[in-house]
C-alpha cells in the first residue's frame, strides 16, 4: 500500500502556506520580469509552475487561516457557555455554601485557606465556584480562591450576598469538636 504521508500538506499551519506562497510568488514575479532568464529558458513550465504555486499556497494559507479562526471562535464561545453554566450553579447554592460565598464577597476577599476535609468548601470545588490551589501544601491550610468569571457575577451581585456578618468567623473554619 501506498504511503499517504504528502496528504500531511494539508495539515499544516497557516504560516506555513503563506511562506509557500510568497516563495511561489516571488519565483513568478522574477521570471515574469526578466530576472531569472536562464531558470525559464531551460525549465519553460518554471513559470506556470510559480503561478500555480503561489495561487495553491495562497488559497490554502486562506483556508487555513480561517479554519484557525472558526476554532478560535467556537473555543471562545464553548469557554463562554461553561462560564455561564458554573455562573448558574450559584442558584442552587446551600445556606452553608451561600454564607462562605457572601463572607468573602463581603470582605472583598478571592482567596482563602481551609482544611482540605470541609465539605462545604469542597462541593463548592466540586461546582467550580471555587479552584483549589496547586503546589505543596498543608492539609489543615489548603489555599482556595474564587475565579474571575464567578467573582465578576458575584460582584455584580453583592446586595444577594450580604448574609453574614462580615467582621465575624469565616464560615469555613469549624472546631475540631463540630
Amino acid at each position: 500500500m501506498a504511503d499517504s504521508g504528502w496528504i500531511k500538506i494539508f495539515e499544516q499551519k497557516a504560516w506555513v502556506y503563506f511562506v509557500l506562497a510568497v516563495f511561489f510568488g516571488s519565483a513568478w514575479f522574477l521570471m515574469d520580469s526578466g530576472h531569472l532568464k536562464q531558470l525559464e529558458e531551460s525549465y519553460p513550465w518554471s513559470k506556470d509552475a510559480g503561478l500555480l504555486g503561489a495561487l495553491l499556497f495562497s488559497a490554502l494559507a486562506i483556508v487555513a487561516a480561517c479554519r484557525g479562526l472558526i476554532g478560535w471562535v467556537r473555543a471562545k464561545f464553548a469557554l463562554r457557555e461553561a462560564r455561564k453554566e458554573i455562573v448558574a450553579r450559584l442558584n442552587s447554592l446551600s445556606d452553608e455554601e451561600h454564607h462562605i460565598l457572601s463572607y468573602l464577597v463581603l470582605n472583598s476577599q478571592r482567596s482563602f485557606n481551609c482544611p482540605l476535609t470541609n465539605p462545604t468548601v469542597a462541593l463548592l470545588v466540586q461546582k467550580r465556584l471555587v479552584i483549589r490551589g496547586g503546589g505543596n501544601q498543608n492539609i489543615l491550610a489548603v489555599a482556595h480562591f474564587v475565579p474571575n468569571h464567578v467573582w465578576d457575577h458575584l460582584e455584580r451581585n453583592k446586595n444577594e450576598f450580604n448574609s453574614v456578618d462580615p467582621n465575624g468567623q469565616a464560615p469555613w473554619i469549624r472546631h475540631w469538636m463540630a
